[in-house]
């Protein structure tokens, strides 16, 4: 009588050689962190568009739920009324054109 659980027939009780799947292991590793390297330098010009992105979206989606209200449910209309407000107030004229013309003289000392 054993101090163990017995042993069943066909059984390998013999530990594996374990260091080919940690090369493999390492290998794959290292090729997902290249991966995910030159996805990120990529990627990385585009971040500051996504960003700003992201900042308009969430910054106009009530005025697109609004419409979208307003407009009986269709989301397309309001899509568009929400891009041609968004268009308008853009491409409209501001005050602002530049630095005062006192601020120029100051500038040029």
């Amino acid at each position: 009588m054993g101090a163990g659980p017995p042993i069943k027939e066909g059984c390998d009780v013999h530990v594996k050689d374990r260091s080919p799947d940690i090369a493999r292991t390492t290998l794959q590793l290292i090729a997902l962190g290249v991966l995910i390297a030159s996805s990120f330098r990529i990627v990385r010009p585009f971040l500051v568009a996504l960003t700003w992105a992201t900042m308009i979206v969430v910054a106009t989606w009530p005025l697109l739920l609004h419409a979208q209200g307003w407009l009986g449910g269709r989301r397309s209309l309001a899509v568009a009324y929400t891009l041609l407000v968004g268009w308008v107030s853009e491409s409209s004229p501001s005050d602002e054109q530049g630095p005062a013309p006192s601020a120029m003289h100051e500038i040029e000392e």
